[in-house]
């Protein structure tokens, strides 16, 4: 059952691993996805309003080339004339640009050609007059007015300056179509340490906070900021507060949700699995008693049957006949087979439950394979079969059990005389390779079919089923002789022949 709490654990940990990395993954897409968002609207913005502002310097460039005359005018005329010239202009900048907000004429050296009574051209627009007329040149900035927050644009004349101011408000619409869901684009001046002077909801004034310079937070806010070309402004995109923590949390959820339905799953798996397991236990305990017991039960009365039977077959209880001898040899034969078998099924309980004891020591390994040949010797001849020993590795010495390799010779030597041809010479060569040492038995019988190759180690499994097999057996031995080897840490493998079969095992030399 550990076995499976502990498989369990390991799904449930790649499971883990993997869902951590889908959610890690899923958020940088996230971050992406908006950073290239950030990127595109900064750039659009920037280009829109960049283009805006110098399609104004344009439009006011040559609406004072066409009305040069009345500004020249009004520099030069008196009070009486000035007041219908300034009402003309004052017209017809109206007319031209129906959102202007305010507009002065002056000198070339700045100074105002008429006083602004009404208060709408303030210090800042005086101030950039100033740099203008001496630079011809000039970016516009946002100027806070307590009616209307506006942007100014200049044109120079001779001997003049034409100045209009703008609705700062023109410029809104581009911000709010620009602008995306969890984003803010902004307009802003860097030089006023980063102070905010557009937004998708208008001017700064419009904006619900005591101060309108970019905060700490928002700094680390920022996603993509561009210059605007022709302004003193940068087209900024900052991100709402908790974007990307709003996201970091919902994947955390659905991530702790899809593991925990994945190891609710996991849990009964393991719950259904340790059931079926104790059911297997308990079936398997059942079979291994009821094995042992049959066997054990078996092996009294046949060791009687047999004792008998070799009393009879002694003559102890007298002359038999010929026919009585007969009968009671097959009778012999048939029990020890039975022991064989019982003998087998025990062997085999034992492997599986890990019990099967060995006495390992060290033995020269031809001294065996002699022993193991003399004892299958009778054996051999019964099936016409003769046993012989080709030695190349005289005294070479291992580490084993020696009952239990003679076990394993004895199957391999048993199986050679059973399935081997008629009148067969069955040849057990001994051969040494580096610090390893090989037994092969070949026989040159009919070999082993090919639909029985891949399991013939494994339990019950016998090479011929048939009724003409020469002598019957368990189909249990190659399987005990496998684990038997494995367990000195050797290999039993086979070689079928071209006239024949060779079983053949390695198990390492002492030197």
């Amino acid at each position: 059952m550990k076995k499976y709490s502990t498989f369990v654990l390991i799904v449930l940990t790649l499971a883990g691993l993997v869902i951590v990395w889908l959610g890690y993954t899923r958020h940088q897409d996230f971050v992406h996805y908006h950073q290239t968002i950030a990127d595109d609207a900064v750039t659009g913005l920037s280009h829109q309003v960049s283009r805006f502002v110098k399609e104004r310097n344009r439009l006011v460039r040559v609406f004072s080339e066409d009305n040069a005359e009345t500004i020249r005018k009004i520099l030069q005329a008196t009070t009486e004339e000035k007041d219908a010239l300034i009402d003309k202009l004052q017209k017809e900048i109206s007319r031209y640009f129906p959102q202007h907000f305010a507009f002065t004429v002056t000198d070339e050296n700045g100074r105002p050609a008429f006083e602004d009574f009404d208060g709408l051209v303030g210090e800042l627009c005086e101030q950039d007059i100033q740099y203008f007329s001496s630079q011809h040149n000039y970016q516009p900035r946002i100027h806070p007015h307590s009616e209307v927050y506006h942007f100014d644009v200049m044109a120079h004349l001779k001997q003049a300056i034409l100045f209009i101011s703008f609705d700062a408000n023109m410029l809104t619409s581009m911000i709010a179509n620009a602008q995306v869901p969890g984003h803010q684009l902004m307009l802003v001046y860097p030089e006023g340490d980063n102070l905010i002077e557009v937004t998708a909801s208008g001017p700064r004034i419009n904006l619900d906070r005591l101060d309108y310079r970019l905060n700490e937070d928002e700094k680390r806010r920022i996603l993509s900021t561009e210059d605007v070309a022709g302004t003193s402004w940068q087209a900024m995109d900052v991100s709402i507060e908790n974007l990307f923590i709003n996201n970091q949390r919902n994947l955390v959820k659905q991530s702790l949700l899809i593991y925990l339905m994945f190891a609710i799953i996991c849990s009964i798996m393991l719950i259904y699995l340790r059931r079926e397991e104790r059911r297997r236990a308990i079936a398997e305990g059942h079979k291994d008693e009821f094995l042992s017991v049959v066997s054990h039960e078996l092996r009294t009365p046949l060791t009687s049957i047999r004792g008998s039977l070799g009393l009879i077959l002694g003559g102890v209880t007298g002359d038999i006949s010929d026919k009585t001898r007969e009968i009671a040899g097959i009778a012999m034969q048939n029990c020890e087979r039975l022991s064989t078998l019982v003998n087998d099924i025990l062997d085999l309980q034992k492997i599986e439950a890990g019990k099967l004891q060995y006495q390992m020591i060290n033995t020269e390994l031809d001294a065996l394979v002699e022993r193991a040949v003399a004892c299958n010797r009778d054996y051999g001849n019964q099936l016409g079969t003769v046993f012989e020993i080709h030695n190349q590795a005289p005294g070479a010495l291992i580490h084993a059990d020696e009952n239990r390799l003679i076990q394993v010779l004895t199957n391999l030597l048993s199986n050679a005389a059973k399935y081997g041809a008629d009148e067969d010479t069955v040849e057990i060569q001994i051969t040494r390779r580096a610090n390893h040492v090989r037994v092969s038995i070949t026989d040159h019988g009919d070999g082993i079919p090919g639909n029985l190759k891949e399991r013939i180690f494994d339990s019950f499994t016998q090479a011929d089923n048939s009724s003409s097999r020469k002598i019957a057996g368990t189909g249990l031995g190659l399987n005990i002789a496998k684990h038997i080897i494995e367990e000195h840490h050797g290999t039993l493998d086979f070689e079928s022949l071209d006239n024949g079969t060779c079983f053949y095992f390695e198990l390492a030399v002492i030197d």
